[in-house]
């Protein structure tokens, strides 16, 4: 297939602490530790991967997570830990890109019943990375690489990551800490008894906050068609790479932490020089929800401009219940995207066609 970003992988940063250019073995590890009496904590350890082999298209979110409520705190739970496994997958031929599926999909790991006892996660330093396990599932490595292995729900995953470019820190973004990192992603995924051997865009979310969130605002998205929600993309192709997570619309409309990677270079960019126009809804005969299916999105940055034009065409979504006074409808979509980066100092544009996967994140439903 060929698949990939013409660039260099960066150098792993050494050391024992973080910088801004990237991130190190520790940086991998949970935040129980100094965590003070009484708080909460949500961290993540998380990977949504992108791949095909050519026919058979996939997107993944592989992730574990740490849950740890306090007594008259904002979750449902106590402590836990839960190895979430989101799937979506087929062959779709040029034919069916164009316009969304009901598709068969997975979700696992997203249910209180499935939740795990706090010890039977494991993290530990090993090497120069740390090492993340569960459930028959091992998240390995440190920037600039990553392996997942093992069980991901009904598949099994042997998945090589290794990242195009720094990791991107989070500033001040909801009160989250951690990195995310754009890679490329390579290996193997075996489903229904047939091994696929794929390449495709991954991207890796090391993040926690010891102050869930928890909206007050009023009716959430299946309700209002303006009401605030979370949009994650990510996607690559053969010249460049992209991703941004935001706020659309609704509160806190300043917040964004994007990236698009450009023969071999990082350019990071936040909301000011954002527009994201949803083109294109779809009703779910599913879930009864419209939710968006198409987007375009320009940014502007310094050294030049980006245009996409994303059209998804598969999709998985659950339910999450961990808050309490309100419930989580997550939706992942398999899509693709045209990409169109104009230089600012008037040299060549790129054209590129991008694997694409479509989070609309975190809408809210309030009841009490």
């Amino acid at each position: 297939m060929g698949w990939g970003v013409a660039a260099g992988s960066p150098a792993a940063v050494e050391g024992e602490s973080s910088d801004g250019a990237g991130a190190c073995a520790r940086d991998e590890l949970p935040h129980l530790e100094g965590l003070r009496a009484g708080a909460e904590l949500w961290e993540n350890h998380g990977f949504c991967v992108r791949a095909s082999d050519g026919a058979h298209e996939f997107l993944l979110w592989i992730a574990f997570y740490i849950l740890k409520g306090a007594p008259g705190g904002r979750f449902t739970v106590g402590d836990v830990r839960v190895d979430q496994a989101i799937a979506v997958h087929g062959e779709f031929p040029a034919g069916a890109r164009s316009s969304m599926h009901d598709t068969p999909f997975t979700a696992a790991g997203v249910h209180w019943s499935e939740y795990r006892a706090p010890g039977e996660l494991t993290c530990v330093l090993d090497g120069d990375g740390a090492v993340w396990q569960l459930a028959g599932r091992r998240h390995e490595g440190a920037s600039p690489r990553w392996r997942l292995v093992g069980a991901a729900g009904p598949l099994t995953v042997d998945l090589d990551l290794e990242a195009l470019a720094p990791v991107s820190w989070f500033d001040g973004f909801e009160l989250i800490e951690g990195f995310e990192a754009l890679a490329r992603v390579r290996g193997t995924i075996e489903t229904g008894g047939r091994t696929f051997s794929v390449e495709g865009v991954a991207q890796h979310e090391k993040v926690h906050t010891s102050v869930p969130i928890q909206r007050t605002d009023g009716a959430g998205w299946a309700t209002s068609p303006v009401a605030d929600r979370h949009i994650w993309h990510v996607g690559a192709g053969r010249e460049l790479a992209f991703s941004v997570l935001a706020n659309q619309p609704g509160e806190r409309p300043g917040l964004a932490n994007g990236q698009l990677v450009i023969a071999g270079r990082r350019l990071g960019f936040g909301r000011d020089s954002l527009r994201v126009e949803e083109t294109e809804h779809w009703r779910d005969p599913r879930s009864g929800v419209e939710v968006p299916v198409g987007w375009r999105i320009e940014v502007e940055h310094e050294d030049g401009r980006l245009e996409l034009g994303v059209a998804a065409y598969a999709r998985a979504y659950y339910l999450w219940d961990y808050l309490r006074g309100s419930t989580s409808l997550l939706y992942w979509l398999l899509a693709d995207a045209r990409a169109l980066w104009t230089p600012a100092d008037g040299s060549g544009a790129v054209a590129d066609s991008l694997l694409y996967a479509a989070h609309t994140n975190r809408p809210f439903l309030y009841w009490g």
